[in-house]
């Protein structure tokens, strides 16, 4: 028999838990299981996480900080082609990095479109139906 509890942790106690797992939802939802003794999955823990859009995002930065790190250290190396292959990776993440954070301006700021026109009809006894 499960002996885990099923209560529910507090916003504060779930974003220190998130931080101190730096943003990652698999091992945030085992700390908490871990550390409340209840029951936690990892899609919990991503959808609790959308409640929190700027942890998020200071949690991506976060790691993509890292990474560029370890890429700059393998930069150092004695291989010129370990240096051409770790330039390229560099450079690729900040491409995707400077389009991900346009994206997200460019939906944020689109207008909400309303629905589309209806594409046919027919009729049936004298009244039209759209579709």
């Amino acid at each position: 028999m499960d002996t885990k509890q099923t209560h529910k942790i507090s916003d504060e106690q779930f974003r220190e838990t998130f931080i101190e797992n730096d943003g990652n939802y698999t091992k945030t939802a085992k700390a908490i299981e871990r550390k409340y003794g209840i029951t936690y999955t990892r899609q919990s823990a991503f959808e609790r996480a959308l409640n929190f859009p700027d942890v998020v995002k200071q949690m991506l930065e976060l790691r993509e900080q890292r990474c560029e790190e370890a890429l700059l250290g393998f930069a150092g190396d004695e291989s010129n082609e370990i240096k051409l292959r770790t330039r390229i990776l560099i450079d690729e993440a900040s491409r995707i990095s400077r389009y991900r954070m346009l994206n997200m301006r460019l939906e944020a700021a689109k207008p909400l479109q309303p629905p589309a026109e209806p594409e046919g009809y027919f009729e049936i006894g004298g009244k039209e139906f759209r579709f």
